[in-house]
C-alpha cells in the first residue's frame, strides 16, 4: 500500500511532542432529546437533517404473546451460516460525494468519519468495509497528473432529464482520492471496493488505468474493483440501447475483463466484482448465462444491489406513513433475501464470496420519517443478520449527499463548523450492533431461530462458535409505550445448561419513529440531537447482568417495545465484542498539541474514541447522488500549515489506532 508522499515526508518531520494526547477514562454526557413530530411545511432545510418524524404504526391488537420460547442446542444447530466477521455491515459511498465524506486530500481527512469507522474496527477486530462507486463511477476519468485546479475530485453537471431529475454528473478525479483511501486504511484498517467506468467498453483505457492505480495505491486493502453498476437498468437509463440484455452485458464484461488480463500494469488479475444487478434481471439468469465459468479468472467476488422499495417517484409518490409498517417485522428481511438464496450455493461452490454491494431502505434517497428512524435501525440489523445467515459476507449501506434521508452519517453542509456537527443517522447504530453480534473471533456462525413463526415482530438469531452458543440477538419491532407488547424471551439449552448469568446490551429508543434519542448499551452519538456528533459515543457503557435459573435451565430476557438486545452467553463472547484499543490504553483520548503562537491545531474533542429500484421491476435509479447539495469538507480544513493538517492523524497513530 502506498501512502501519500507528502504524508510520509511530514510524518518524518513532525516532532514527537506533537503526538502527545490527554487520556480520559470516562466520557459522559446526556442523550439528546427526542425530536417532536412536526409538519413537513415547518422544515425547509436539507433532507439529511430534517427533524420531522411521523407517527409510529399502531401496535398489534390483540398484543403479541408475552413470552417467546427459545431453545438452543449444545454442539450446534442445523442451518448454521459460514463463519462471519464483525465488519459485515459497512458503507457504500457514492463516488461523487466521497471527498466530502472521507476527506479532501491525502492529508486532510475527516476526523469524525475516522471515528465512525474506528468504532466498528474496535468491535469487529478488523477494519471496516467500504465501497466507493455507484452511478457516478460509470463516467469517471482518472487524471494521473492531477486535475487543473489541483483538487481531488471534480463534478461536471449534466443538467436534468425529461422527468426533471438531475442527471448523474461526470466525475474527474486525481490519484489524490486513492491516497485518501490509503491513508484511511493506515489509520483504521479500512478495506475498499472501488468502481470502474463501464460506460464505453470499446474505449476502456481509463478503466484499466484506474485498476492499476487502485491496486498500486491500496494494495491488500483493495478488496475488488466493481465493473458495472446496475447494468440491468442501462437500457432504462439511456446508457445502452433499450433492448440491452444479459447477453449484451456478458459481451461488454468479457471485453473489459480480457483487456484487464492483458494489461501489464494490472498485477492482480482476479480483481473484479459483479454483476451488481439490482432490479430487472435475476441473479440466477446471469449465472445461467455462464457468468461464473466464463469469468472465473477475473472475478474475485459476486455482487448484487437491492432496495426493498422504490422512492424514485416514477410511478407516483409513496406516503411514508403508508409504507412504514412494512419495515417493522421479520417478513421484511425474509422477503428481501429470499430471491438470492437459491443462487448462493452455486456461487460459493465456485469459490466466490457473495456481497450486497449497495442497499438501504429505499431507492432515490429513502423516505422521510422512515429511513431516518429507529424502525430503520431495527430493520437494518435484521436485514444484515438475515443476509449473513444466507452466507453473504458484506452488506454495504449506501451513503450519499444531503438530499437523502437514509445516510448512516452526514457531514455538515456549506461552511459550517467542521467538528461535532456531523449528523448520525439512525442506521449507523445498526453497524455497532451488528459488529458486536459477530465480535472479533472470526468464527461466528449465525442461525435464524424462526421465533417469528409465532410473532413476526419478535425474530431472534443465535450465534455459535466452535459448536457452542455464544450470543443471542433478539428483536421487538412493536412500538408501544404502554408495555402491553413487551415480552420475555425464555432461553433453554438442550444438551447443556444455561450459565448462572448472562450479560445483555440493549439498543433502545422511545419509539420506532425516533431519530436522535437512540442509545446502544447506554451510549449515543447524538448528545444534542441533530448535527451534534463527532463520531464519538457519549455516555457510560451499560451492560446489564441478568441472573439465570440453572435449576430449571432457564434464562429470562425482558424485551421492551421497541428494542434490540444482544445477549452474551459467555464472558469470552462479551470480551470479544467489547471495544479494546491496541496496547490496552484508554479508548477515549484528546490531542493536546498546539501549533505556532498557541493556536490549537484541531478541535480538542474531535479525535476521541469511546468504547463507549425494487427487485423484479421498476426502472428508478437506486441512488440520488446526482441531486446532492455539496457537503462540507470536515477534518482540519483551514489549519495554518500542512503539519497542522496532519497533526490529528499522526496523533491517532501515536496512541495505537
Amino acid at each position: 500500500m502506498l501512502l501519500h508522499p507528502l504524508s510520509l515526508l511530514l510524518l518524518a518531520l513532525l516532532p514527537s511532542a506533537l503526538a502527545d494526547v490527554t487520556i480520559y477514562t470516562t466520557l459522559t454526557t446526556s442523550a439528546g432529546a427526542s425530536a417532536a413530530t412536526s409538519s413537513p411545511a415547518a422544515y425547509s432545510g436539507l433532507p439529511a437533517f430534517d427533524p420531522t418524524t411521523i407517527d409510529a404504526p399502531a401496535p398489534p391488537n390483540p398484543p403479541q404473546a408475552s413470552t417467546v420460547a427459545i431453545t438452543l442446542y449444545q454442539g450446534g444447530m442445523d442451518g448454521l451460516s459460514i463463519p462471519q466477521q464483525g465488519n459485515l455491515l459497512g458503507f457504500s459511498v457514492e463516488l461523487s460525494v466521497s471527498d466530502t465524506i472521507i476527506g479532501k486530500n491525502g492529508s486532510v481527512l475527516n476526523v469524525p468519519f475516522l471515528n465512525y469507522l474506528n468504532n466498528i474496527r474496535l468491535r469487529a477486530g478488523v477494519g471496516p468495509i467500504l465501497r466507493v462507486g455507484g452511478n457516478s463511477q460509470e463516467t469517471e476519468t482518472l487524471f494521473p497528473s492531477g486535475l487543473p485546479d489541483g483538487g481531488e475530485l471534480d463534478k461536471i453537471n449534466q443538467g436534468t432529464n425529461a422527468n426533471g431529475v438531475i442527471n448523474t454528473p461526470i466525475i474527474n478525479f486525481s490519484p489524490e482520492l486513492l491516497y485518501v483511501l490509503a491513508n484511511v486504511s493506515s489509520l483504521v484498517g479500512a478495506q475498499w471496493y472501488f468502481g470502474l467506468a463501464f460506460n464505453d467498453t470499446s474505449a476502456d483505457e481509463n478503466a484499466l488505468l484506474v485498476a492499476q492505480w487502485a491496486q498500486d495505491v491500496l494494495g491488500d486493502n483493495l478488496v475488488a474493483l466493481q465493473l458495472g453498476n446496475e447494468p440491468d437498468l442501462y437500457g432504462d437509463h439511456g446508457k445502452r440501447d433499450p433492448s440491452y440484455n444479459i447477453s449484451d452485458y456478458m459481451t461488454d464484461f468479457a471485453k473489459v475483463e480480457g483487456d484487464l488480463m492483458a494489461a501489464q500494469g494490472v498485477t492482480r488479475k482476479q480483481t473484479l466484482v459483479g454483476p451488481s444487478i439490482c432490479c430487472n434481471w435475476q441473479i440466477e439468469d446471469v449465472l445461467d448465462a455462464g457468468y461464473l465459468s466464463q469469468f472465473s479468472s477475473g472475478l474475485a467476488q459476486v455482487s448484487v444491489q437491492h432496495y426493498p422499495a422504490n422512492n424514485c417517484k416514477l410511478s407516483g409518490v409513496i406516503n411514508p406513513v403508508d409504507i412504514f409498517p412494512s419495515y417493522l417485522n421479520h417478513t421484511a428481511a425474509q422477503s428481501f433475501v429470499a430471491p438470492y438464496v437459491p443462487a448462493v450455493p452455486e456461487i460459493l461452490a465456485a469459490g466466490k464470496p457473495i456481497v450486497m454491494l449497495e442497499t438501504n431502505t429505499a431507492s432515490c434517497g429513502g423516505f422521510l420519517g422512515v429511513s431516518d428512524s429507529f424502525g430503520a435501525t431495527l430493520w437494518t440489523i435484521d436485514l444484515a443478520l438475515q443476509l449473513a445467515w444466507a452466507n453473504f459476507t458484506a452488506v454495504l449501506l449506501h451513503t450519499s449527499g444531503t438530499s437523502v434521508y437514509y445516510n448512516p452519517v452526514t457531514p455538515p453542509p456549506g461552511n459550517e463548523t467542521k467538528t461535532k456537527q456531523w449528523n448520525t443517522g439512525s442506521s449507523y447504530y445498526a453497524m455497532l450492533a451488528v459488529a458486536e453480534t459477530f465480535g472479533s473471533s472470526n468464527l461466528s456462525q449465525i442461525v435464524d431461530l424462526e421465533t417469528s413463526d409465532s410473532s413476526i415482530y419478535a425474530p431472534s438469531y443465535a450465534i455459535y462458535e466452535n459448536g457452542a452458543p455464544t450470543r443471542l440477538a433478539l428483536f421487538n419491532f412493536v412500538s408501544d409505550p404502554t408495555g402491553a407488547n413487551d415480552y420475555t424471551a425464555t432461553v433453554t439449552i438442550s444438551g447443556g445448561t444455561v450459565p448462572s448469568s448472562v450479560n445483555v446490551r440493549y439498543l433502545l429508543a422511545p419509539s420506532v419513529s425516533e431519530k436522535y434519542n437512540i442509545t446502544w448499551a447506554g451510549q449515543t452519538l447524538s448528545p444534542n440531537g441533530a448535527q451534534s456528533s463527532d463520531g464519538v459515543l457519549h455516555g457510560s457503557l451499560e451492560t446489564q447482568q441478568i441472573a439465570c435459573d440453572t435449576t430449571n435451565n432457564l434464562c429470562s430476557i425482558p424485551m421492551k417495545a421497541p428494542s434490540f438486545a444482544l445477549v452474551f452467553l459467555t464472558t469470552e463472547a462479551l470480551q470479544l465484542s467489547t471495544p479494546q484499543a491496541d496496547g490496552g490504553e484508554s479508548l477515549s483520548f484528546v490531542p493536546t498539541a498546539t501549533v505556532g503562537g498557541g493556536a490549537t491545531g484541531i478541535d480538542p474533542g474531535v479525535l476521541q474514541t469511546s468504547n463507549g429500484g425494487v427487485l423484479g421491476g421498476g426502472s428508478g435509479s437506486t441512488s440520488k447522488e446526482s441531486g446532492a447539495v455539496p457537503l462540507a469538507a470536515g477534518g482540519w480544513q483551514g489549519a495554518g500549515s500542512w503539519a497542522t493538517l496532519l497533526l490529528g492523524v499522526f496523533s491517532v497513530l501515536a496512541v495505537g489506532w
